[in-house]
């Protein structure tokens, strides 16, 4: 009975530059770089505060559900920012801003991630907690003109450009 030679999947050695004629062909595997806000946009979409909750069953009932699955959330861009919403369609970012918010140091990130957003051609939206348990109409007004405004911008971006 013949042996039957199988190839190994992937070659390796731990001797580089000194490779032999006949010597199995060196393949080096690249490392998996860790994105660490890919991470915690996982951790966080896990245990969303009450008022992301209540913002995305309002964003999934509208219209009947029109915009179901249009979004996603805790969306990770730049190595490291996280918007709690994100409308890839039109490019548009929401964030809900709780108390937290109101604070210099978290005021700076915010203008940073701002910063950022434009760099990406995103606009975001910021509404506040008590926005989002407060006035419907109010809040659902907001996103309408924002929902507008993003689509307008995102027409005249080369983003556009791209998908067509």
């Amino acid at each position: 009975m013949a042996k039957i030679y199988r190839k190994p999947k992937i070659w390796r050695t731990n001797s580089i530059g000194l490779i032999v004629i006949g010597d199995a062909p060196m393949i080096i595997e690249p490392q998996k770089r860790r994105n660490k806000s890919q991470e915690n946009a996982q951790k966080r979409k896990a245990r969303p505060t009450p008022a992301e909750s209540e913002l995305e069953q309002i964003l999934n009932s509208l219209n009947g559900g029109v915009l179901k699955g249009l979004f996603f959330r805790e969306w990770a861009f730049a190595d490291k920012w996280i918007l709690d919403f994100f409308f890839h369609k039109i490019r548009l970012g929401i964030e809900v801003d709780g108390s937290v918010h109101s604070l210099p140091s978290q005021k700076q990130r915010d203008r940073e991630k701002e910063k950022a957003c434009e760099e990406w051609s995103i606009t975001l939206l910021r509404v506040s907690n008590e926005e989002v348990f407060g006035n419907r109409e109010e809040l659902l007004e907001k996103l309408r003109n924002a929902w507008r405004f993003a689509s307008q911008r995102f027409k005249d971006s080369v983003y556009a450009q791209l998908e067509s």
